[in-house]
């Protein structure tokens, strides 16, 4: 084989311009392979080493190592190539016998590595000497490759047989930058479907780990650039988001997190303060939601209060919202930016032994950690003036944006009203299932509801639905019966008109006593009373009701021994994943109310009297976010005692302006 003489692009000395050159290109070794390079590209590894004075390249040198090209000879040992193959050389090559090969976990081949750092070429009999000459000079090679030539020598194991009939002006970039974006989004960090994504640098290998993040199925990929220019093309590729750090104050890390308004309890017995949270991105298996609605429900001011023992602070409470995903952390797969969806305080994991018994729907896969204030990984996504916010019930809906568990969320109906369709996350849900679900009250039955606020109006609609001929509200405002006669309730007794205990008013009402009585308020006397008004032999009471911490039920044995049933009831017993998207396409069938719980509007900085109307006996009460509803909306808060003695209403609050990233 002869020497072949060709230009080449020579580097004589660091940081000196390129100068095009006819050099001598010796024949190919043992395992070495002597290429006609058809097409090469630039990279910046190229200025790096070029401009950089880097310590693994020496002068004069040939550098380039993005190339394809044709096999011209091949040295002896080689059995893989021969003269008129299509290749790509490869600056990361693969012996396949090294222990780095040989490993599933790495691509970092050694054969070659010692040899190439100098600018020397790799010989099998040790011969780490050049093939390039110029002007009697010895040109030391670049990366293996030295693709900046009309001819070059590499191993064998640098080198890649491609499809003939590939573009060879193309598929040169495959020789570095675009394998190494897409791989380092499909391979290295193996980007999961669903994903958040966040690329720092729009250049080739910054449009090609967009690529590789669209692949792998990223649900949002933000991309990060000074130059606004390249935010067109990184669209085409993938991205969804985009990020010009000259346009923030802040460091690009804080502005990946949202800052918003959310109304957090600092302390127990304290009214909310309005105040500008940060709520971090998403991890795995997590959802960042952007409410447009919430409720205020008594189990908010329960933990306000102080007396729940499981009360945290400080904390955002709130557990009825509504809203559409903003982003989803890694292994989301059932939730897309842009859903409508409802946050869940019963989460549906499906898997636990819970969730495969029909007979409950209290998952238990993140109990612990949702009691303690936090994600399921034990931390939290707010924090507000250094100091880190508890979450409530894995919903925090009392902010403009909250993270859940994917677990702890449902996907609605996009036509469904949010403003409504937020309080399917707990009050109406959970009196309409506890009629449904819990007593399974039958056709023709006789029932009793005590406590006619938004639970209880809500066990009338379920009794109704299922079939009760006889449906018995009690509550000591009588203001509340007519509303409740628009839910279905039958008959009306207020216990201030009697000097008898309610129950035995109730049995002799209904010739031994009711089917299935409800207890709505969350006050032990009562429950016990509602048991006792049940019929003797096959009674139902479900309570429903919270109670004071500490506080205990009781009643005479007797009660049970006689066929009297005594349950509880969480959320309904819906499932919740699976239930809440009927319930709302039941609503939006108008095969169940949800409008008409509605009382009070209040401005968002009014939150804290909703919590006055709601002690004062009005149904509930919800906020929205204004840029996809009116800016004036309905909503309902359940009573918190059956001694509230205020007429219906109608009340509302709103946050006044969203916070936009």
């Amino acid at each position: 084989m002869q020497v072949i003489k060709c230009r080449a692009a020579v580097a004589w000395d660091h940081n000196q311009p390129l100068v095009i050159e006819e050099i001598e290109v010796f024949p190919p070794l043992d395992h070495e392979v002597r290429i006609k390079i058809i097409a090469t590209s630039i990279c910046h590894s190229d200025l790096y080493f070029f401009r950089e004075q880097s310590v693994y390249l020496g002068f004069p040198a040939v550098l380039g190592h993005e190339a394809a090209g044709i096999v011209e000879s091949t040295g002896p040992g080689v059995t893989k190539f021969k003269p008129g193959d299509k290749v790509i050389p490869i600056f990361i090559s693969q012996c396949g016998e090294c222990r780095f090969c040989l490993h599933p976990e790495s691509n970092h081949c050694v054969k070659n590595w010692s040899s190439q750092r100098p600018g020397k070429r790799y010989e099998v009999a040790s011969d780490t000497t050049s093939r390039m000459k110029c002007k009697g000079q010895t040109l030391l090679q670049f990366l293996g490759t030295s693709t900046f030539s009309e001819y070059t020598v590499v191993s064998e194991v640098a080198l890649a047989k491609i499809d003939d009939s590939a573009p060879l002006n193309k598929v040169c970039l495959l020789g570095c930058c675009i394998p190494t974006g897409y791989g380092a989004a499909v391979n290295t960090a193996k980007v999961k479907p669903g994903s958040t994504c966040a690329v720092f640098g729009l250049g080739a290998v910054g449009l090609a780990a967009v690529m590789g993040c669209k692949a792998a199925g990223a649900t949002r990929i933000i991309v990060i650039d000074t130059n606004k220019d390249k935010f067109e093309k990184a669209k085409v590729f993938g991205a969804t988001d985009f990020v010009n750090p000259k346009d923030h104050a802040r460091p690009i890390q804080e502005v990946l997190v949202i800052k918003c308004k959310a109304a957090v309890a600092w302390e127990a017995g304290k009214p909310l303060s309005i105040e500008e949270v940060e709520v971090a991105p998403p991890k795995a298996h997590e959802v960042r939601i952007k409410l447009f609605a919430t409720g205020v429900c008594h189990t908010d001011a329960y933990t306000l209060s102080g007396a729940d023992p499981e009360g945290l602070f400080p904390v955002i409470l709130g557990h009825e919202g509504a809203g559409t995903v903003e982003s989803v952390g890694e292994g989301v797969t059932k939730f897309k930016p842009g859903d409508t969806v409802i946050p869940l305080y019963v989460p549906q994991c499906g898997e636990c032994k819970f969730c495969k018994n029909p007979k409950t729907n209290l998952c238990q896969k993140i109990r612990v950690t949702q009691g303690q204030g936090l994600m399921p990984d034990k931390t939290s996504r707010f924090t507000c003036k250094g100091k880190q916010i508890f979450h409530f019930m894995g919903t925090s809906t009392f902010s403009e944006y909250t993270v859940v568990a994917d677990i702890s969320l449902a996907k609605v109906n996009e036509k469904a009203p949010l403003d409504k369709v937020c309080l399917l996350g707990c009050g109406v849900s959970t009196g309409y299932g506890a009629a449904l679900n819990t007593a399974k009250v039958e056709p023709g039955s006789t029932c009793a509801v005590f406590g006619l606020g938004a639970v209880g109006l809500a066990v009338i609609m379920g009794c109704k639905a299922a079939g009760a001929a006889r449906i018995i509200g009690i509550d000591i405002n009588k203001d509340k019966f007519e509303i409740a006669k628009e839910f279905g309730a039958t008959d009306f007794v207020n216990p201030k008109d009697h000097s008898k205990p309610i129950q035995e008013v109730l049995v002799e009402m209904t010739d031994g006593g009711v089917d299935y009585s409800f207890e709505c308020i969350g006050n032990v006397q009562i429950m016990r009373a509602a048991l006792e008004a049940c019929h003797k032999g096959w009674g139902t009471s479900v309570i429903i009701g919270v109670a004071g911490a500490g506080q205990e039920i009781s009643t005479r044995p007797f009660q049970l021994v006689t066929g009297r049933t005594w349950k509880g009831t969480a959320f309904g017993g819906w499932k919740s994943v699976d239930s809440v998207p009927k319930l709302v396409e039941d609503y939006m069938a108008k095969k169940m109310k949800v409008d008409e719980f509605v009382t009070h509007t209040l401005a968002f900085d009014q939150i804290n009297e909703s919590f006055d109307l709601m002690h004062a006996g009005e149904r509930r009460v919800c906020s929205n976010w204004a840029d996809r509803l009116p800016s004036r909306v309905t909503a309902v808060q359940l009573s918190g005692h059956v001694s509230s003695c205020q007429p219906p209403g109608r009340s509302y609050y709103r946050f006044e302006k969203i916070h936009k990233l």
